[in-house]
């Protein structure tokens, strides 16, 4: 199951129901660092990623488990993240467009650092407060269309609609 615009929200919360492991890329890893979520995301579900991607992350990523990709030594890194994900049949977390391209045409399930925020949410691993709180320090180093941001906003409604907590007169973070 893919995430994306096309996905009805009842489908995303499944998808985020069973949601235990996903690779993540480097961009992924940077974004939710410098938002401050990763370790509430890494005790939230388990992350795994291949050695060069692990490799281009200064600060290090905590928690996140090394996988070894099938494909051929001479794919780059955005392919062997591909066929990781795919040969493992794992969610992909990536702030790529190619990769996430890639994994839409394979119907494979993919994410990016603002469905992770909703995951926590909608996990209750934080409260609208620390949600709203990594919203805008995510909003400060993402470079999302205003489509992906729209998008969000809606699963954060959708989130909140299945808690029973939406207050019509409340919109999410903008």
């Amino acid at each position: 199951m893919a995430m994306g615009s096309a996905l009805a929200p009842e489908d995303t919360l499944l998808a985020f129901d069973l949601l235990k492991k996903a690779l993540i890329d480097t961009s992924s890893v940077i974004y939710i660092q410098k938002a401050g979520y990763f370790d509430i995301l890494g005790r939230t579900i388990q992350l795994y990623s291949i050695p060069e991607v692990l490799s281009e992350i200064k600060t290090g990523a905590p928690g996140v488990r090394v996988m070894r990709s099938s494909g051929s030594a001479s794919l780059s890194t955005d392919q062997k993240l591909v066929c990781c994900a795919l040969d493992n049949k794992m969610a992909m977390i990536s702030e790529d467009k190619r990769i996430l391209t890639a994994l839409q045409c394979a119907e494979a399930p993919y994410y990016n650092a603002l469905m992770m925020l909703n995951l926590l949410l909608y996990s209750q691993k934080i409260d609208d407060e620390g949600y709203r709180h990594y919203y805008l320090a995510l909003k400060k180093i993402a470079r999302y269309s205003a489509a992906v941001w729209e998008f969000g906003r809606y699963i954060y409604s959708t989130v909140k609609f299945s808690q029973g907590n939406i207050n019509l007169w409340t919109s999410p973070p903008k």
